[in-house]
C-alpha cells in the first residue's frame, strides 16, 4: 500500500498544482474580461453622453427658433389687431347694440370664461341722455347695454388671442419638427 499511498500523493500534489495554475489563467482572463467591460462601458457611456449633448443642443437650437417665431407672430397679429382697432373707431357709432341680458348670456358661454364684453366704455354724455330718456332700452342704467364699439373691441380681443393660441400651437409643432424631424 505504500506504493498507493505514494501515487495518491502525486495526484493530489498534481490537482493542487492544476487548481492553482486554473485559477491563476482564470483569473487573468477575468481579468482581461473585465478591462475589456470596463472600457466598452466608458466606450458606451461616451458615446450616449455625446448623443445626449448633441440632442440637448439641437433642442436648444430649436426652443430658440420658435420662441423667435413664436414672438414675431404675436407681435404681427397685435399690430394687427391694433389697425383694426384703430380702423374700427371710424366706424362703429357707440349706439346700442346688445341689452345687458343679452350680454350676460353670451358671457356665460364657456369659451368666454376670461373674455368678457366691455361694459359700455363708449358711452358718452349724450348716451348717458339717451338712456335717462329711455328706461325701457337701457334699464335705467349706462351699463345695461352694449354698444357696436363695444361688440367691435370684444371681437378683436377674441381675434387677438385666437392668433396667439395658433401661433403657439404652430410654434410647438416646428418645435416637435425641430427636435424630432417630424412634419
Amino acid at each position: 500500500m505504500p506504493i498507493l499511498g505514494v501515487y495518491g500523493m502525486i495526484v493530489a500534489i498534481l490537482i493542487a498544482i492544476g487548481g492553482g495554475v486554473g485559477y491563476k489563467i482564470n483569473d487573468h482572463f477575468a481579468s482581461r474580461n473585465l478591462t475589456q467591460c470596463e472600457t466598452e462601458k466608458e466606450i458606451m457611456v461616451r458615446v450616449h453622453r455625446d448623443e445626449a449633448t448633441r440632442r440637448i443642443k439641437k433642442a436648444a437650437e430649436s426652443t430658440d427658433k420658435v420662441m423667435a417665431y413664436v414672438m414675431n407672430r404675436i407681435a404681427e397679429a397685435e399690430k394687427q389687431n391694433q389697425e383694426a382697432r384703430n380702423e374700427l373707431k371710424k366706424y362703429t357709432t357707440g349706439r346700442d347694440c346688445l341689452s345687458g341680458d343679452a350680454r350676460r348670456v353670451l358671457e356665460s358661454a364657456p369659451a368666454f370664461g376670461k373674455q368678457r364684453v366691455s361694459e359700455n366704455t363708449a358711452l358718452t354724455v349724450t348716451g348717458a341722455a339717451t338712456a335717462a330718456a329711455d328706461p325701457g332700452n337701457r334699464k335705467g342704467s349706462a351699463s345695461a347695454v352694449t354698444t357696436d364699439t363695444d361688440i367691435a373691441g370684444w371681437i378683436g380681443d377674441a381675434s387677438e388671442l385666437y392668433a396667439e393660441c395658433t401661433a403657439r400651437l404652430e410654434a410647438i409643432e416646428q418645435w416637435d419638427a425641430g427636435i424630432n424631424g417630424r412634419r
